[in-house]
């Protein structure tokens, strides 16, 4: 049932933006080492820095390693790119896990991290936002 709310959402917005789905790896754009910087749980309205100077994570182009010993592999991978400003988003599905992220880099070396809960198939609900230094 996931799989197909998350093909309709693509149907979607492929009216507006550029998609390729159903990629082997993340955009290279965006694997690295992930620094959370600031967060927002409220879609963006209100923004804390997070004053957190250890890494969350490393992201490579079929999962990601976090620093608490877990790996994580992405089960689907689609890039948007938006043809006004160019911006290349990637949604991401984690294998085994109820959430995708939303990873765009509109301001580099930032990048834009939206976690997404998917346990409700049929309305996605962001629960928090993350701005993330992104570095080798």
């Amino acid at each position: 049932m996931k799989k197909l709310i998350f093909a309709a959402i693509l149907a979607f917005l492929a009216t507006a933006l550029f998609a390729q789905t159903n990629l082997i790896q993340v955009d290279s754009a965006v694997q690295g080492l992930w620094t959370v910087e600031a967060q927002s749980t409220d879609g963006g309205a209100t923004v804390q820095e997070t004053g957190m100077t250890e890494p969350l994570c490393r992201v490579y182009g079929t999962k990601v390693d976090s620093y608490d010993g877990q790996s994580t592999k992405f089960s689907q991978i689609t890039y948007f790119k938006d043809p006004k400003t160019g911006i290349i988003y990637n949604i991401i599905l984690l294998e085994g896990r109820d959430i995708a992220w939303v990873v765009s880099k509109p301001n580099p070396p930032y990048i834009l991290l939206q976690i997404m809960d998917t346990s409700d198939n049929n309305n996605w609900k962001e629960t928090v936002r993350y701005i993330i230094r992104l570095s080798e």
